[in-house]
């Protein structure tokens, strides 16, 4: 069975057997959540940003 996920949220992809970056409608890298974040490149960009914005968002000014 193939299921295609389209997400900005990369915390639901990452178990995916297979993840496609796509930027301005060209694939740029594919592979595995831990060969992407291997890579340096786009993915581990955006997972790390997005990642901190999570962080961000859990702390309050109490």
């Amino acid at each position: 069975r193939t299921t295609f996920i389209i997400s900005h949220r990369l915390g639901f992809v990452k178990e995916a057997d297979y993840i496609f970056v796509i930027e301005n409608g060209e694939i740029v890298e594919r592979g595995k959540h831990s060969e992407l974040l291997a890579k340096n490149g786009l993915y581990k960009s955006l997972y790390e940003r997005g990642s901190e914005l999570v962080l961000e968002e859990g702390e309050s000014d109490d």
